[in-house]
């Protein structure tokens, strides 16, 4: 058929799609309103959860067919199922859409069958489209379809048109068109990511402007429209290291029928789970999430794999001076022994002390009913209720950071017994006054969970079922550990990047602790996504040779081939020319029709100056992490750290000269954030002699 004749006949597609849509939001609304009028009249409880519950379900589908009216769909596939010898014609939208018939208009880009248009070309495929189900087919057509206003714009057929000609079509549009397109532009190992098995705990390597963290909003949305008897939106949990990101990450997840998934901090997550054993009052606890000269080496301790196991041997040997392990007798009778003990310690080995307590004080118990009831003539001379707490009161409170602080002091002796250790004494005296002082950072917290997990009974650990960190690669490796063995019924999806792990001390620089003493059984999978979409290649080019001067381990970066301007580097005489060149360059950006700029400084300090300076004469907003962010449209002025995972349509960096980024490995990290920041202008301004970094 002709290219005309085609876009008759998919125009005239558009149009029966968009009557039935209309059709379905008639039929939704009638329905609402009879609904509405039911649960004014009932008095039963159970009735009015029911209805309330169907009027849900109801006006998500109103949502749906009205966003679906704009643009129903993005794809279509027409190929034969040689299994079933039948040709098939689908059309893959956001949302899964039936008529009021149920026949199928629109299929789910997350429905099984959808990994035919992302992972297939023409002709013969075999595809696992669920679990271990295969499909053999022919593909016949694989067709991108643009629709706006429910109005066809174009469509692009893969004989025809290149996919990374498509997706260039796409990435150079500005920020906003770009996030709202993303679910027809996935690629096929970004998709691989998103349908792994549910199972399969997942550790993604992706440089920066890869899509890790699409990917990962992406699989929560797969995971819960395809598992819906296994998960449910309040099980899971996106962690990340500030707030004004994770806003950021989420800000996608309605888009992808996805609501109510909590996104929290990493250190307000921990603290959640141990907020009744903190101080409060006078003695109110204080959190520290900034690191400085001062602590960042008591911090990068923390976060040793070492640390953390000696943590965990320290509980064991807690639990096994608390329950005593020996012979019950009642009148010289041992009706529960040594070994009898051992074997249910071993049995129930997974659960806390205090379960275990329960559990052998009510072994006990019946032990004792049951020698009772065997010897009925027998005079004991012991009550049962004396054995009620033979191994320990399960009920007791016990005070964690007392014992966190029992554990410092004997890791501190047992260090100063070995020379080639007791540099980490130092650390371990700090990290004590700390504690003793009521202040506690996001280490601390995580190990303050690991104890109330190894001593106490605590269901709420078992209500989290799927936790998503992004940045993965700003925290320690022991907070891994802590999160694998609390919350040990979860599924896992790490996403980060070691080349921008700009807290070079406290961080992880690659992935093989992790993987090695974590994440290392069969159902955990490693990825790497090495194509970069984010930013031109002229960017992608300067990032890439900044990151070849460091000394440490990097992933390989492939640019997507999309150009642009050359990054722009500014020589300025003095602070107020910067000021006044940065606006000419802002209102350059908003004329070419760009919507977000970032100006990105070197420190907190550095930022609150210029943000003081250029607000003086355009409209800004500061960001400092003391305070909730959303992401926004105009000029952003932030440090470093608050711009990791955030991308901009243009970036100005702030004087990057050769006093504040010096040739070392933390400067090297900090600039490659910064530059891979920009989707496409960059702008590098410096008031006296360039970083030897940037040539």
């Amino acid at each position: 058929m002709s290219k005309n004749t085609e876009k008759i006949h998919e125009e005239n597609k558009l149009s029966e799609v968009l009557r039935e849509i209309l059709l379905n939001i008639e039929y939704f609304n009638k329905s609402r309103t009879a609904f509405s009028k039911r649960l004014k009249t009932l008095k039963n409880s159970n009735e009015v959860m029911v209805v309330a519950n169907h009027l849900a379900l109801i006006d998500k589908n109103i949502r749906n067919n009205n966003t679906a009216f704009l643009n129903p769909y993005f794809a279509r596939i027409d190929y034969l199922d040689k299994n079933e010898s039948k040709d098939y014609s689908l059309y893959i939208g956001k949302y899964g859409i039936q008529d009021t018939n149920s026949e199928t208009l629109t299929v789910d880009w997350r429905a099984p069958i959808s990994s035919v248009y992302y992972d297939c070309q023409l002709g013969d495929n075999k595809l696992e489209v669920y679990e271990s189900e295969e499909l053999d087919l022919e593909l016949k057509l694989k067709r991108t379809i643009e629709i706006e206003n429910s109005e066809l714009i174009d469509f692009y057929d893969v004989n025809t048109i290149a996919n990374d000609e498509l997706l260039t079509r796409y990435l150079a549009k500005n920020k906003e068109a770009v996030l709202s397109e993303i679910v027809a532009t996935i690629q096929k190992d970004q998709n691989q990511i998103i349908r792994d098995s549910y199972f399969n705990n997942i550790i993604v390597q992706g440089g920066a402007g890869s899509g890790k963290t699409t990917v990962a909003m992406h699989r929560v949305s797969f995971l819960l429209y395809n598992h819906k008897d296994i998960f449910n939106s309040e099980n899971f949990y996106i962690l990340g290291s500030n707030k004004m990101f994770l806003n950021y990450i989420t800000s996608i997840l309605p888009s992808l029928d996805v609501g109510d998934i909590r996104n929290m901090v990493l250190s307000s997550f921990f603290h959640e789970f141990v907020a009744e054993y903190m101080p409060r009052g006078k003695a109110k606890y204080k959190f520290t999430e900034k690191w400085s000269d001062d602590n960042k080496l008591d911090m990068a301790f923390k976060g040793k794999i070492g640390f953390v196991k000696a943590l965990d041997s320290y509980l064991k040997i807690y639990e096994h001076n608390n329950i005593p392990v020996q012979d019950v007798l009642i009148n010289e009778k041992i009706i529960m022994d040594r070994k009898n003990i051992l074997n249910l310690l071993e049995t129930f080995k997974e659960k806390s002390m205090q379960e275990k307590i329960a559990l052998l004080n009510e072994q006990l118990k019946n032990k004792i009913i049951s020698f009772k009831e065997n010897n009925p003539n027998l005079r004991i001379n012991i009550e049962e209720k004396d054995f009620s707490k033979n191994f320990g009161d399960n009920k007791k409170k016990l005070n964690i950071i007392s014992i966190y602080i029992d554990f410092l002091i004997a890791l501190k002796e047992k260090l100063e017994s070995k020379d080639t250790l007791s540099m980490h004494i130092k650390n371990i005296d700090n990290i004590i006054e700390s504690i003793k002082d009521n202040v506690f950072d996001v280490f601390d917290l995580s190990m303050l969970n690991l104890i109330k997990k190894r001593l106490y009974t605590n269901k709420r650990f078992e209500d989290v079922r799927y936790i998503v960190v992004d940045e993965a690669q700003d925290f320690g490796v022991s907070i891994f550990y802590v999160l694998k063995n609390v919350f040990n019924k979860s599924y896992f999806a790490i996403m980060g990047d070691i080349s921008q792990n700009i807290n070079y001390d406290i961080g992880m620089n690659d992935w093989e602790c992790l993987r090695n003493e974590i994440f290392q059984s069969k159902n955990d999978k490693f990825y790497t996504l090495s194509k970069s979409y984010r930013n031109t290649i002229e960017i992608s080019n300067l990032a890439i040779k900044v990151l070849k001067k460091a000394e440490f381990k990097t992933y390989e970066i492939e640019p997507f081939v999309r150009h642009g301007k050359e990054p722009e580097i500014i020589s300025t005489v003095d602070y107020d020319e910067t000021v006044k060149t940065s606006l000419k360059l802002i209102d350059n950006v908003f004329k070419n029709g760009f919507k977000t700029i970032a100006v990105i400084c070197r420190t907190d300090e550095e930022a609150k100056s210029v943000s003081d300076s250029l607000s003086k004469h355009i409209d800004v907003i500061r960001i400092n992490g003391e305070k909730d962010a959303d992401f926004i449209n105009g000029v952003m002025i932030m440090p470093i750290q608050m711009s990791k995972g955030l991308e901009f349509d243009a970036v100005i960096l702030w004087d990057v000269n050769n006093e504040k980024y010096i040739s070392c490995n933390s400067d090297i990290k900090l600039l490659y954030v910064a530059i891979t920041r920009a989707l496409h202008e960059l702008y590098i301004l410096h008031s006296k002699k360039i970083s030897e970094l940037i040539l």
